[in-house]
């Protein structure tokens, strides 16, 4: 009898495991772009004055995204200072980024953050409670014809720590992850 309610807190206790998944992918275009030299946007944001409260916030996105864009998948990257809207893209901005830059894709990026004591989403964060917020990163990578290749989102929300760590952690493992999901997906195309 032991062992059997042992067998079934293992079984559970790995269905809850798998269900706690931080990355999903929203659409996968399944196409095999080559990847040379990529371009990383600036992160955009859902109230420009997270910035006030989490000055580093840009700094931690662009070197996670560089170091682990050419960790994962591969390639070269480089830091773009511009901005674009990652819910309406403009096809157009993207084309003439990547032509100036001469760029096989773009990576367009938007955050937003979650109070980790509170169950819902702030549209503001208040002065002096800049600890601890979990954050949805979304990714789109376009190719250099605004072709839009993937679309990946990471929740930090789900993922199980045993402390709480850092902001600045929670947004490198997020770039992480989106990364090596990235990077397994390409090598499925190019098998």
């Amino acid at each position: 009898m032991k062992n059997f309610y042992i067998s079934a807190f293992i079984l559970v206790f790995s269905l809850m495991l798998y269900s706690c998944q931080t990355t999903h992918v929203l659409y996968n275009s399944n196409i095999n772009i080559e990847l040379n030299k990529i371009g990383i946007t600036y992160l955009n944001k859902e109230n420009p004055k997270i910035e006030i409260i989490f000055p580093f916030i840009n700094s931690v996105f662009k070197k996670s995204a560089l170091d682990f864009s050419h960790q994962y998948l591969k390639t070269d990257a480089i830091d773009l200072p511009d901005t674009i809207n990652i819910f309406k893209p403009d096809s157009n901005l993207i084309k003439e980024i990547c032509l100036r830059n001469k760029l096989d894709a773009i990576i367009i990026s938007y955050i937003e953050f979650t109070h980790i004591t509170k169950n819902y989403y702030y549209n503001f964060i208040p002065v002096g409670s800049s600890q601890y917020f979990d954050h949805i990163l979304y990714i789109k990578l376009f190719d250099k014809n605004s072709k839009l290749i993937y679309y990946i989102i990471h929740d930090t929300d789900k993922d199980v720590y045993w402390h709480v760590p850092s902001n600045e952690v929670l947004i490198a493992n997020s770039i992480e992850d989106i990364c090596k999901k990235m990077g397994n997906l390409r090598s499925d195309i190019i098998r």
